[in-house]
């Protein structure tokens, strides 16, 4: 493989690393300054606040520094920033630590979103971001075991300092990509305004809160429904391995059957996915067999996986490269409003009610879903 394609896969890795890492070191960093559970909850909130204005500012900082520069920039962020988790002994340490974390992703993002159709296939946006994201979910799924590790075995200082190590890759093998595209960047002039941008944007409002309700209460739900705990546990792993299986179908289809034109039919996936999502989160809400809430799991976790690398393939289509940093990062921070929002209103009434019940304002959010890729379809259909 060229030295862009391991660039690509480690940057992603060490992006799925950093956005699944502060969940997975809060009961640490509580135990070592005294804090309690909100407190370290609160942490989370920042990152995620953080990352609305800063994935936009590294989008249009992409089109105009480049891929490399942003990369660089993000790694060395997000090694300060585990540095500072390990020096501090206070919580604005701590807060000054997560904003550094936030601007290490914000850059990373964006510039490892645009190197995949470089690194993959030049030819097939859509396969080489789903096959991409395969990379960043995977390093999400390994890191909470992997801290776990560490820290039993090394401590909390050094196993920080390894992440650190693992941080600094995609910057030792930036050297030997750094000849292997000619970026040909311009001044950005994505126009705000544009429906396809808004239009994704409101997809993935709906989508991320689905998303963060499955990896925050399937385990709660499952031991709702009579499964043992360490079974819950098992089985929110076994739905993560599906959400990556189901990007890699997704990207193995576009390359076996180059014959359909992908670009136009993008949209029309995104809708059937949404679709199968509603009525999977329908049968869920209703399921009262353990073994058929489990199996429902696994087959969101496969319907899940390919909406949000194929929506940002939609929106790349439209646009030209030159764009892509600034039209990714608006597409995020309009998203992520609906993450800010939405998630705690689900956790609210799963309190106040049961988890169960609970669902029905996900099935809810997957309707409006579907709605909104239906209306970004026929919008792509009519702009061409």
């Amino acid at each position: 493989m060229q030295a862009i394609t391991w660039l690509t896969i480690s940057s992603a890795f060490v992006l799925g690393m950093v956005l699944a890492l502060l969940g997975s070191i809060k009961l640490e960093l509580g135990r070592r300054l005294n804090m309690s559970e909100t407190r370290t909850g609160t942490l989370l909130s920042v990152l995620h606040l953080t990352l609305i204005p800063l994935m936009l500012i590294g989008g249009v900082l992409l089109d105009r520094l480049g891929p490399s520069t942003m990369i660089a920039i993000g790694s060395l962020f997000v090694c300060l920033a585990l540095y500072t988790f390990t020096a501090g002994t206070r919580y604005g340490t701590m807060l000054a630590a997560v904003v550094l974390l936030g601007i290490g992703a914000g850059c990373m993002s964006p510039a490892t979103i645009w190197l995949m159709p470089h690194a993959f296939f030049p030819d097939k946006l859509g396969a080489s971001l789903n096959l991409g994201n395969v990379f960043f979910a995977l390093g999400a799924l390994i890191t909470p075991t992997l801290a776990e590790v560490l820290l039993i075995a090394i401590g909390f200082q050094r196993a920080l300092l390894s992440l650190c190590a693992v941080a600094l890759v995609p910057l030792i093998i930036m050297p030997f990509a750094s000849s292997s595209w000619q970026p040909g960047y311009s001044e950005s002039g994505l126009n705000l305004t544009d429906p396809d941008l808004w239009l994704a944007g409101m997809v993935m409002a709906f989508y991320g809160p689905i998303e963060y309700f499955l990896s925050t209460w399937t385990t709660t739900f499952l031991t709702y429904l009579g499964h043992r705990e360490e079974r819950a546990v098992w089985l929110l792993s076994a739905f993560w391995l599906a959400f990556l299986a189901g990007r890699l179908i997704m990207a193995l289809l576009e390359i076996q059957f180059p014959d359909i034109r992908w670009p136009q039919a993008e949209p029309w996936v995104i809708v059937a996915l949404a679709f199968f999502v509603a009525v999977a989160l329908g049968n869920l809400a209703g399921a009262v067999n353990r073994q058929r809430a489990a199996w429902g799991l696994l087959l969101l976790g496969l319907l899940m996986g390919p909406i949000f690398p194929t929506l940002v393939s939609v929106l790349f289509n439209e646009k030209s490269e030159s764009e892509w940093g600034t039209a990714y990062g608006a597409m995020f921070a309009i998203g992520s409003i609906g993450s800010f929002v939405l998630p705690p209103a689900i956790g609210a009434y799963a309190r106040r009610t049961n988890i169960q019940t609970a669902l029905r304002i996900p099935l809810l959010v997957s309707l409006a879903m579907l709605v909104g890729s239906v209306i970004l379809s026929l919008v792509a259909i009519t702009g061409r």
